[in-house]
């Protein structure tokens, strides 16, 4: 909470693009979505403040998490992840709402 806070202003500054303070569900929980999404929920409820960002895993349970997450309206990003091109070579991919 004390780090959202310290970074509010420049959040505020920078109508919300800058100074968001991260944690992450726990990967073991990357296939379980009500897990996940009660997770997600917890800090929410905690710290309450509007630059805090919750990672959500990047798996097909996950993306069940991110649209109940964003249902609520809370900040979430799925962490990048390798995705396969079709020549070899890899990108990073992730999702992310404000």
């Amino acid at each position: 909470m004390v780090a959202c806070q310290t970074f509010t202003p420049v959040h505020l500054h920078t109508d919300g693009t800058d100074a968001r303070v991260s944690i992450e569900v726990a990967p073991r929980l990357a296939r379980d979505s009500d897990a996940t999404i009660d997770q997600a929920q917890k800090p929410w409820k905690t710290v309450d403040q509007l630059n805090l960002l919750v990672k959500i895993p990047a798996t097909h349970e996950g993306l069940t998490a991110i649209t109940a997450v964003e249902s609520v309206s809370m900040s979430h990003r799925s962490p990048p992840r390798p995705v396969s091109r079709g020549d070899g070579s890899s990108a990073d991919a992730g999702l992310c709402s404000r």
